[in-house]
């Protein structure tokens, strides 16, 4: 399946689509990073998630950072 087509399926439930192959849900999310200019979500799994430069600006003005 497409990364695209996936995102789509997951439309209603509250998350977004942070890298290319990235999507992460809202409530996992426990806090970010910036370091040398690349920004990552910290999640509750203890796994650290990319945001990608082209997405950063929507993350940042959405919910995330």
């Amino acid at each position: 399946m497409r990364m695209t087509d996936a995102v789509a399926l997951l439309d209603k439930l509250p998350g977004a689509r942070v890298h290319r192959s990235w999507w992460v849900a809202r409530d996992a999310v426990e806090g970010s990073s910036s370091i040398g200019g690349r920004t990552t979500l910290c999640l509750a799994t203890g796994i650290t998630a990319p945001v990608s430069r082209a997405l950063r600006p929507s993350i940042a003005q959405g919910w995330f950072l």
